[in-house]
């Protein structure tokens, strides 16, 4: 089995330039069980869903639907294939090698996904307390194209907080203050998402050329 070449960054590929709220973001879950992810009670997806552990919604693994097709979802990189880097972020233009099925990869049919509108969760303020302060303090969710060597249409949603009198990323604080601000925010941010988040499937088209390939230089003469 190959390895869907449309999903590697290659040298002519860019950092995807055009607007991305009308379309998803997809994560994959671990299983597709609907008891596990579905809460009949409250008719929403179940927080631990979204992400467990609950810290990784500091900088949450997902990709955006076009190119990238539900059945992506299915393709699990092995500890071989993790220890190659291909898990690790590149640029778009990274020259990857084709990862080699049942060594690199496997397809983990037992995967389920969830969706979310992109334009519900781009710069979506969440509102949260750190060590039982009486104050409320905010974070801002964003949205940022983050290839990996094996999945050019990867995105990550991260946050910022407000410092001061500026914004700060999440992932450029120090550590151990990090940690107990992602433990912070995904207390709120978790059951957030459930409110746009769903289980079924939208129709998605691929992306124009343009949007994501560098410029085609003119032939000489």
């Amino acid at each position: 089995m190959l390895y869907p070449s449309e999903l590697l960054p290659n040298p002519s590929r860019k950092l995807f330039d055009c607007d991305i709220l009308e379309h998803y973001l997809i994560r994959y879950t671990d299983t597709s069980d609907s008891d596990f992810l579905w809460d009949a009670t409250m008719n929403r997806i179940r927080v631990e869903a979204i992400c467990s552990p609950r810290e990784l919604i500091q900088d949450l693994s997902c990709s955006i639907l076009g190119d990238f097709q539900y059945e992506h979802i299915y393709l699990e990189l092995t500890s071989t294939g993790k220890g190659k880097g291909f898990a690790n972020y590149c640029p778009p233009d990274f020259s990857s090698p084709e990862p080699v099925y049942n060594e690199d990869y496997v397809l983990n049919d037992s995967r389920g996904f969830w969706l979310m509108p992109i334009e519900k969760i781009n710069n979506l303020e969440v509102k949260y307390k750190r060590n039982n302060e009486p104050e409320e303090f905010t974070a801002i969710g964003y949205v940022i194209h983050t290839p990996t060597q094996s999945n050019f249409w990867h995105y990550s949603l991260r946050w910022k907080i407000k410092t001061e009198e500026s914004f700060s990323d999440v992932e450029e604080i120090e550590v151990k203050e990090k940690k107990k601000l992602s433990r912070a925010i995904a207390n709120t941010a978790r059951v957030f998402i459930t409110e746009f988040a769903s289980l079924g499937k939208v129709i998605t088209l691929p992306f124009r050329t343009e949007c994501y390939s560098k410029a085609t230089p003119p032939s000489s003469s």
